[in-house]
């Protein structure tokens, strides 16, 4: 491991609930990295790149101080906050890394990402790289969910449970499309996150196990 460099920041993960978990995606991410499959497939690793970024800011969103609290429905946003921000910004010219809104920040990057490697996912696991296809719906027999977790189940015998990541997807949608964000609050909170890393991950795994053809 690369010694920490001079004035470098480093955050030591292990006080947290799920820094078990987080510290054991480091892992798994590391051994896909580390498979010649996955090193010959540059979408492969592309997606993973993304995927490290999640973890990365996940930490950073519950090793915030304050770390991270989700703002469940209901509760809209604060507009104080963030008028203090961008004045600091425009008046001050510096920005404030701790507080809570930075942990929400840090969060919205993590599912953000989960989403894009989500999509990204179910096209190398189809083989459809390049294909513009959408996520679409799992009763549908042409959409891309619907094929790869046929083929999942054919890889290993069992249903990819991907309940968590398609809660994540569904409310990164919202962020895009949805003319409020999460104004009023989010359904998804960090348990989610961490649980959607772990089908990602158990999806990506399946596919790295199979006998490598390059498209």
């Amino acid at each position: 491991m690369d010694e920490p460099k001079q004035n470098a920041t480093w955050i030591s993960v292990g006080s947290c609930t799920f820094d078990h978990d987080l510290t054991d995606f480091g892992r798994r991410i590391a051994g896909l990295l580390e498979s010649k499959k996955t090193q010959q497939y540059d979408y492969a690793v592309a997606t993973l790149d993304d995927l490290l970024g999640a973890v990365h800011a996940l930490i950073m969103a519950l090793h915030n101080d304050p770390p991270f609290v989700n703002r469940p429905r209901g509760k809209k946003i604060e507009i104080q906050p963030l008028l203090d921000r961008a004045k600091g910004i425009a008046e001050e010219h510096r920005v404030r890394m701790g507080g809570a809104w930075m942990a929400g920040c840090h969060f919205n990057s993590a599912i953000s990402r989960l989403s894009f490697v989500y999509h990204r996912s179910l096209k190398i696991v189809t083989g459809q790289l390049k294909d513009r296809k959408q996520v679409g719906w799992e009763d549908d027999q042409t959409s891309l969910i619907y094929t790869a977790k046929k083929i999942y189940k054919g890889w290993t015998g069992v249903e990819w449970d991907n309940e968590n990541i398609r809660d994540v997807h569904k409310e990164v949608n919202e962020l895009k499309h949805d003319a409020k964000g999460i104004y009023w609050g989010r359904d998804v909170d960090e348990a989610e996150a961490v649980q959607a890393i772990k089908e990602l991950l158990n999806l990506l795994e399946a596919w790295n196990s199979q006998a490598c053809t390059i498209p």
